[in-house]
């Protein structure tokens, strides 16, 4: 078993079982298993395990929602194939070693405007047959964009202009400009987005000046997803209270695991969002990802 996320939570674990007794059948159902994850999970481990006198050899893809993994995971299912499995088979040491030299990459995927998509090896796995017969091996291929350059300064989305409504509930801040490192964009309706070639770290400072007219208890918070299903950060949520008619500046920071948006579009971008208890405006915002 090779583990490539660390678990915080097993409520959404999802695990499948493939068998097969030929490399060709194999291959074909784990990269079916693999594509089965779908855009809402990443891939935690996926094991190879040995066959029986039958020689039918068994594997098993296990994924889960990103809110229960707090470090790594593997994309599955994408527009391009980012995770691929590849099988060989054999019945001695000599053999395995030529057969798993003569296995391949996939072959690169042009995947504009981000860079093309090569891929590298990072796992293989042999399993044995019960009386030693034949053996089964797994090699694992991962996309190999370019990573994040972690020696360049953070991407600050800011907000500045004419005060912009904000209506009672919840209200995500468009941003207007984007002091932009390269990994990062501000796609409409202008929330920030991660588009670098691996999953990154990512320390989360907001702030936002934020007016009641009536007065009363405002909430900011720094999400992920803000177009879809917003999601907390965590430490990233502040309170601010003013009288009626007046603004105050309320700051927010946190730390969270951001997602290339070739992987997982929403847990690629993040939003500024402002829950409000009534009518009220905005008068300025920013938000900035530093990577750790």
């Amino acid at each position: 078993m090779t583990q490539f996320a660390q678990l915080s939570g097993n409520a959404s674990v999802r695990t499948q079982f493939v068998q097969g007794a030929t490399a060709e059948d194999l291959e074909s159902r784990i990269n079916a298993a693999i594509a089965a994850v779908g855009i809402t999970q990443l891939i935690t481990n996926i094991t190879l395990a040995g066959a029986g006198d039958g020689h039918t050899f068994v594997a098993t893809v296990e994924s889960a929602d990103p809110g229960d993994i707090s470090a790594g995971g593997l994309a599955g299912a994408t527009s391009v194939p980012i995770l691929a499995a590849r099988c060989f088979l054999a019945a001695t040491a000599e053999s395995l070693q030529i057969a798993r030299s003569a296995v391949v990459p996939p072959a690169p995927v042009p995947n504009p405007p981000l860079p093309t998509v090569s891929y590298a090896s990072i796992d293989t796995q042999i399993a044995g047959a019960a009386k030693g017969t034949r053996f089964m091996g797994l090699t694992l291929f991962y996309f190999n964009a370019p990573p994040l350059n972690l020696n360049t300064p953070g991407a600050v989305a800011t907000y500045t202009g004419v005060p912009i409504a904000l209506a009672a509930g919840a209200n995500i801040v468009a941003f207007s400009t984007l002091d932009q490192l390269a990994a990062f964009t501000l796609p409409a309706p202008q929330t920030l987005q991660y588009n670098g070639g691996r999953d990154a770290n990512m320390i989360v400072d907001g702030n936002a000046t934020v007016g009641v007219t009536a007065g009363g208890t405002f909430t900011v918070d720094a999400v992920t997803d803000p177009l879809g299903t917003p999601g907390a950060i965590l430490g990233g949520t502040s309170v601010g209270k003013v009288a009626a008619g007046e603004d105050d500046n309320v700051a927010v920071t946190g730390l969270v695991v951001l997602a290339s948006s070739s992987l997982n579009p929403a847990s690629s971008r993040l939003g500024l969002r402002i829950t409000m208890p009534s009518a009220g405006f905005l008068l300025g915002a920013a938000l900035r990802a530093t990577p750790q």
